[in-house]
């Protein structure tokens, strides 16, 4: 009896985990659903090109897109972490965020080049930053 309501705890409290990352994700993905996506190569030329090394920029970017959940057609250099890329409300623990600035600090520090990821604002302050100690 009692492994049976613990069992449909557990059930409920993964389902409810569930619904709530699924919402998330919409109310992300509801930010960008009227911004045009960008491929890579115009994503590049028009903001890093002579600039950053080019596989660099495209493997952070993919990055980025990846631990925040967004398409990486749908980012731009000016999207801020604590406006366009917040995570929903109620998510912030879970953000992506965090993960991309213990990288970016923990990588400076291994390379000597410690930096003050308070000044991490925008996606380019993370790629250029990303780029110069990657």
């Amino acid at each position: 009896m009692q492994a049976t309501i613990f069992a449909a705890v557990v059930v409920a409290l993964v389902a409810l985990y569930w619904h709530g990352i699924r919402r998330e994700r919409r109310t992300l993905m509801g930010r960008f659903a009227d911004r045009p996506s960008l491929n890579f190569d115009a994503f590049y030329r028009s903001y890093y090109a002579g600039k950053l090394d080019r596989e660099k920029v495209e493997e952070l970017l993919n990055h980025v897109a990846q631990e925040l959940s967004i398409p990486p057609t749908k980012l731009l250099p000016s999207d801020r972490f604590d406006v366009e890329l917040r995570p929903a409300r109620g998510w912030e623990f879970d953000s992506g965020k965090g993960i991309l600035l213990v990288e970016l600090d923990s990588l400076a520090r291994k390379n000597g080049k410690p930096i003050d990821t308070a000044k991490i604002t925008t996606l380019d302050d993370y790629l250029v930053a990303m780029a110069e100690i990657y």
